[in-house]
């Protein structure tokens, strides 16, 4: 046989596509793949907003953290204010909290209520430190006498 009737006899049974057939065919698979890439990209977005959200509420937490207490550096540059009374009720509180925190900060203010030795800084301060001890309304208000006197010798030098 030849090559022509061979072709032929294949041929058999099939026509010609009618005009457009095979356009649409493309257009449909080109939505398809459309649709895969837009479906992957949704997902991906999705993930990667999900991803941003959950930082973004833990630097607010963080945030609300820090906002919510005091420095070690805060805390030294009010100790007078504190020992002496003339903190409001807000930052006094965050002035506590601190303070239960941080045996630095606790043994710097002792120093300043007792006036006794250097203001030193916690942060250059070494071994164990005692917890604050409680005071009466009298008892601190000599503290805060004593404070005072010191500041006013000190001041006077």
């Amino acid at each position: 046989m030849s090559e022509n009737s061979e072709n032929s006899e294949r041929n058999e049974g099939w026509c010609d596509c009618p005009a457009g057939v095979i356009r649409s065919m493309l257009d449909r698979q080109k939505t398809c793949r459309r649709q895969e890439k837009l479906k992957r990209l949704t997902a991906i977005g999705g993930s990667l907003a999900v991803f941003l959200f959950i930082g973004f509420l833990v630097l607010q937490s963080q945030q609300q953290v820090v906002a919510g207490h005091m420095t070690c550096a805060e805390v030294i540059d009010q100790a007078e204010e504190y020992v002496a009374g003339k903190l409001t009720e807000v930052v006094a509180g965050k002035f506590e909290t601190h303070l239960d925190r941080c045996p630095k900060c606790r043994d710097h203010i002792e120093t300043v209520r007792t006036g006794s030795g250097t203001h030193s800084s916690p942060e250059h301060d070494s071994g164990e430190k005692s917890p604050q001890q409680g005071c009466t309304k009298e008892n601190g208000r000599q503290l805060v006498a004593d404070v005072r006197s010191t500041n006013e010798l000190i001041a006077n030098r």
